[in-house]
């Protein structure tokens, strides 16, 4: 008894799942000769027409380009106060400041930051000006491969200088390395992170990689220019 009560709800249930795919028609064939509909833009897909333009995606355009240059400004600032730093440094040797490499890693992790910010604040001005899918765009393909480039360049070396004065701080604090001995480090750190971010930046452009999306340029092998 208790199992045709278990099965009388399931055999119901498989019922109406079967009169629902009977209710589907189906889709009609394309005509023999009929050209086929053209396949949906991966961009166009995307973005949502009825955004562009709209108040919020222009609130989101200056949004964007006034923290972009609060990032650039704070940038400058700490490349600045380095600089200052050494100066006194310089003028009063007993004086105990920060360590130069620390400084150094911070004035390269800025210069990093000056470059990611930049291409923030110029956002749309680099996606070239016929793309539907971006509003107030005014660049080109160039201006567009230029920008992807920079964004490479700074995604890879910011964070790869974070790491580096994490571990410096790390062999400070912890394993007590003096100055002279982080100073042997410096070329090696500062010239391998700049090359691996320009070899990252360069390879991209061999392959026309650089393209239009989230109001930037970067990566993509399925939205040709």
């Amino acid at each position: 008894m208790m199992k045709k009560k278990l099965l009388l709800p399931l055999l119901l249930s498989l019922l109406k799942v079967c009169q629902g795919a009977d209710d589907i028609a189906p889709a009609a064939a394309p005509a023999v000769g009929a050209a086929a509909a053209p396949a949906a833009s991966p961009v166009a897909s995307y973005y949502d027409d009825d955004m562009i333009g709209t108040p919020a995606d222009k609130s989101s355009y200056i949004v964007t380009k006034f923290t972009s240059f609060l990032s650039l400004m704070g940038s400058v600032a700490i490349i600045l106060e380095v600089i200052a730093e050494r100066r006194i440094n310089a003028n009063y040797p007993r004086r105990s400041g920060a360590s130069p490499s620390i400084g150094l890693i911070l004035v390269s992790t800025s210069i990093s930051d000056i470059i990611f910010s930049t291409t923030f604040f110029i956002g749309n001005w680099a996606v070239p000006k016929d793309a539907p899918y971006m509003w107030n765009a005014l660049g080109s393909t160039q201006t567009c491969t230029a920008q992807g480039f920079f964004v490479q360049l700074a995604w890879t070396a910011t964070p790869c200088f974070s790491l580096a004065l994490s571990v410096y701080f790390l062999l400070i604090v912890r394993y007590n390395w003096t100055q002279q001995q982080l100073k042997k480090l410096d070329p090696y750190v500062h010239g391998g992170i700049w090359l691996m971010a320009l070899i990252m930046a360069i390879v991209p452009l061999f392959y026309d990689m650089y393209n239009g999306k989230f109001g930037k340029v970067f990566f993509s092998t399925s939205i040709p220019l």
